[in-house]
């Protein structure tokens, strides 16, 4: 079962990321409550009461899949092997850590500007 996994990222990136479990497989409201309460999960789950998700993608169940902020899916995995979702939360963690900005670079003092025009290159006819 993958929502002791889930639960962990969810901890760890609640503050950075939002996290959304969507239920497909007929679940009622109190089948889903019984669910969180029984295995301590606490992300928020929605439901797919009508199948229309589940049909619409024709996905895999159970799936995981990151969406980012802007719409686009940037992570689709397909079933689950607990033994690979050390994996899966690499790639998780990779998406969320923002790009690192280079080193803050300074003016030489030797440096001179000047306001001339350089001229360009011409081509060779």
């Amino acid at each position: 079962m993958e929502s002791p996994y889930i639960q962990k990222v969810y901890q760890q990136s609640k503050n950075r990321a939002g996290l959304l479990g969507i239920a497909v497989n007929g679940d009622t409201v109190s089948d889903l409550k019984e669910f969180q309460a029984r295995h301590k999960v606490n992300y928020p789950i929605a439901i797919d009461a009508s199948d229309r998700l589940f049909g619409r993608f024709d996905v895999a169940f159970p799936s995981t899949v990151l969406v980012d902020r802007n719409g686009v899916i940037r992570l689709v995995e397909e079933g689950f092997v607990a033994q690979e979702f050390p994996k899966t939360q690499a790639r998780f963690a990779a998406l969320m850590t923002p790009a690192k900005a280079g080193p803050k670079l300074k003016a030489s003092p030797k440096l001179k500007v000047s306001s001339k025009t350089v001229p360009r290159a011409r081509a060779k006819h």
